[in-house]
């Protein structure tokens, strides 16, 4: 794609994206380490590069997830050749990718009311916070490397907080180069609530042949396997 002064639309090469990270970097974000070849298992064609004159000139992405959701980024041109139409372009490039599709973005502050323009709302603000993390010696009880628990637990949590399933993202993220996962895992009570009705045995039955009332609370002395009386197998005693 052409125009706006000649400028050339294209997909990024993935060696490009990493180049887009070390842009998002110096305008002050916060891309992590090794992360480009992560975004790009997702929809590698939907990260954008714009060249004038065959020099890198503007940066956006926006990766497709799924039929329903995608997210846009990477939203940069270079200082000198800002105010020209530059930006928009690429900006309409982007979209045009993901059709029929929500579109989530972190919403540069001085650019908010131009997302508003083109049908964006706020949804929430984040807070980012900067600073040297002092190491324990000694991760607390219950922190885990990320890589030692289940990936599909992992999945599971991760889909109450994102909209989509991301599966080769986070194979990618969890595995590469420097990347360091920790999970809190927090053990479930297994001796509260109520257990299922047991079979009925013959001797249950009084002799004129009719079902005794059931009488039903909670679990009492789940250590001896009983509820009100009632024989029932044993439970594994809580870890």
């Amino acid at each position: 794609m052409t125009g706006a002064h000649d400028l050339r639309i294209r997909v990024m090469r993935p060696d490009e994206i990493a180049l887009a990270a070390d842009w998002a970097a110096a305008e002050g974000w916060n891309p992590g380490l090794d992360d480009a070849a992560c975004f790009v298992t997702v929809d590698p064609d939907g990260f954008f590069i714009g060249e004038l004159d065959g020099a890198l000139a503007a940066t956006i992405s926006c990766v497709n997830y799924d039929e329903r959701f995608a997210f846009l980024g990477f939203y940069i041109v270079r200082r000198d050749v800002r105010g020209r139409g530059h930006g928009l372009r690429m900006w309409n490039a982007a979209i045009a990718h993901a059709p029929g599709r929500t579109i989530g973005l972190d919403g540069v502050v001085a650019q908010q009311e131009n997302y508003r323009k083109s049908g964006f709302q706020l949804a929430y603000a984040n807070i980012r916070y900067g600073g040297t993390v002092v190491a324990r010696p000694a991760p607390p009880a219950g922190i885990v490397p990320l890589a030692d628990v289940p990936f599909a637990t992992v999945e599971a949590d991760d889909a109450t907080v994102f909209p989509a399933p991301r599966v080769p993202f986070l194979r990618a993220w969890i595995s590469a180069r420097g990347h360091i996962g920790r999970a809190l895992v927090r053990r479930q009570p297994c001796c509260l609530g109520r257990d299922p009705p047991m079979p009925e045995r013959p001797q249950d039955r009084p002799a004129g042949g009719r079902r005794p009332r059931r009488r039903r609370g909670r679990v009492r002395g789940a250590a001896r396997g009983e509820w009100r009386g009632r024989s029932l197998s044993r439970r594994p005693k809580c870890q």
